[in-house]
């Protein structure tokens, strides 16, 4: 951007006859940026005659001008790619009548040496949560910007998930917008591309795109790459990132709770219900068991018994209970691998009385092995008659 300074070199005020104009044509590698110039300018100025190559102004403001300094001019300019560029531009100013036409002082000059744009974004790779066999995991990227400042792209981040991990959609796509448009990814891809309204992107600013993962129980993917594409990028060598794929150990708790259906009328049948629910990390191997005393002398009940034939029924195929006796149920998960963190199980205990039951609680417990929170593998519940 130039500055142009008119002055009336006096001694009288300028009358409003004489028609003053000011050129200024734009040097090798520079041209005028339209229509910037004429509005800039307007409404002193009339710059409508101008060109990309040629600044082209009327005096339109008021008369008389006074003697000294009167309504500046604005250049706007930009680099002609390609060209060799020269830094020297020098404008003029033409008046009906002037004394001295040729009186032009300082009317060059030298524009500094442009600071040519040079992109450059680098990208890192980690691991953001711990892969967890037959669970989730998830993947950080940061796309840094340590070139000159960015303000358009595309810029393109793209991440193949090795075999033994899937990429976890839709969850990709809402987890990174608005900053970056990740719809065009697969579940062995992702694809991510900056969102042009979420630019500007500063030098030394840092965008992060986060990568959730499904993870299959016998993973064995050890490393995971992904790459950031700039068109005109300075240094390509720091594009692409990986990580060794972290796994972590899974934290395992089956909870237990325990409840009864309706009233038991004594010397009938009656039926509780056992929910075994997944709280923690998914699960991905047993053996998980299921344990109901019935017995006084055991802890259980007294006057109450298992109908045993019902519950191996009622609980097949997802549990086998043909261990169980009529003093305890005892069944044993044989469902698919893996329990999803938050999936549970309803089995069925169905129980015959006597007339003289008198027992006020029922307790049931599932144990799992390495379980992290034992405090509610036991669920009781108070045993209600008509």
């Amino acid at each position: 951007l130039f500055l142009l300074t008119p002055s009336n070199a006096g001694p009288n005020p300028i009358p409003p006859s004489p028609l003053i104009t000011v050129t200024d044509p734009m040097p090798a590698g520079m041209a005028l940026v339209l229509p910037n110039a004429v509005t800039l300018n307007s409404p002193n100025w009339n710059c409508a005659a101008s060109t990309v190559s040629m600044l082209n102004c009327t005096y339109s403001g008021s008369y008389p001008i006074a003697v000294g300094a009167f309504s500046n001019l604005l250049v706007p300019v930009q680099l002609v790619a390609g060209v060799v560029f020269n830094p020297k531009n020098c404008a003029f100013i033409r008046a009906e009548g002037d004394a001295e036409p040729n009186n032009v002082v300082d009317a060059c000059a030298n524009m500094p040496t442009p600071v040519i744009p040079k992109p450059d974004l680098s990208i890192k790779k980690t691991t953001l949560e711990p892969m967890i066999r037959g669970g989730e995991g998830k993947f950080k990227l940061e796309v840094s910007n340590i070139g000159t400042p960015l303000s358009s792209g595309p810029v393109v981040v793209m991440d193949n998930i090795p075999a033994g991990l899937t990429l976890k959609l839709p969850d990709a796509v809402t987890a990174n917008a608005p900053d970056w448009n990740c719809g065009a990814s697969t579940v062995s891809q992702l694809i991510c591309t900056a969102n042009p309204s979420a630019f500007t992107w500063a030098t030394g600013a840092t965008k992060s795109i986060i990568v959730p993962v499904l993870v299959a129980r016998d993973s064995k993917a050890e490393q995971n790459c992904a790459a950031v594409d700039l068109q005109g990028d300075v240094n390509t060598q720091d594009n692409r990132s990986c990580t060794t794929v972290a796994y972590g150990t899974p934290k395992l708790n089956m909870s237990m709770k325990k409840s009864q259906e309706g009233s038991i009328v004594k010397g009938v049948s009656g039926m509780f219900n056992l929910v075994v629910t997944n709280t923690l990390d998914p699960v991905t191997a047993g053996p998980i068991k299921v344990t109901d005393f019935l017995l006084a002398v055991t802890g259980g009940p007294s006057g109450m018994t298992l109908n045993v034939a019902a519950a191996i029924a009622a609980n097949s195929p997802t549990w086998d209970c043909s261990a169980s006796s009529v003093n305890q149920l005892s069944c044993n998960y044989v469902g698919s691998f893996p329990i999803a963190t938050g999936a549970s199980f309803t089995l069925k205990v169905p129980v015959d009385t006597t007339k003289n039951v008198t027992s006020t609680q029922n307790c049931a417990t599932v144990t799992l092995a390495n379980d992290s929170i034992p405090n509610d593998d036991t669920g009781c519940t108070t045993i209600s008659y008509q």
